[in-house]
């Protein structure tokens, strides 16, 4: 079997903050072996509810039962069919004018991924730290 045998940049990637589609400003952080994005507090997913529903929900499906049936009836529906979901979850929004500002290396002819602890082979699974093979 082929040695892996990195080539290119081994140089860590500058992971920017991202926009996501709610208007939040996102940060990557390492979630095991690949990268996840949260936004200022921390959050990956975000508790969108109206207010007066996280404080009482009992009354709040009481009081859209009395003052508007038609969408008590329609949002309870979804809800129970589980096509809707009062949790949004961050996700990037690309921007489409930003080239990427780092060359990926490649190994055994495939570009490699970028995890927490460094750059890894796609066929073999070999990491490489990027602290210990800085290649210019």
């Amino acid at each position: 079997m082929e040695t892996c045998i990195p080539v290119g940049t081994l140089a860590p990637i500058v992971l920017a903050a991202a926009s996501c589609a709610c208007g939040a400003t996102l940060h990557a952080v390492p979630a095991g072996d690949e990268w996840t994005y949260v936004d200022d507090q921390g959050r990956g997913r975000v508790d969108t509810r109206p207010k007066s529903l996280r404080e009482d929900p009992r009354g709040w499906w009481e009081w859209l039962a009395t003052e508007n049936i038609g969408t008590y009836s329609r949002l309870s529906a979804a809800i129970n069919l589980g096509c809707f979901s009062w949790t949004h979850v961050h996700h990037d929004v690309p921007n489409p004018g930003v080239g990427d500002p780092y060359d990926v290396p490649e190994c055994h002819e495939m570009p490699m991924q970028y995890v927490p602890d460094g750059w890894r082979c796609r066929v073999q699974g070999a990491v490489f730290p990027v602290s210990v093979l800085q290649v210019a």
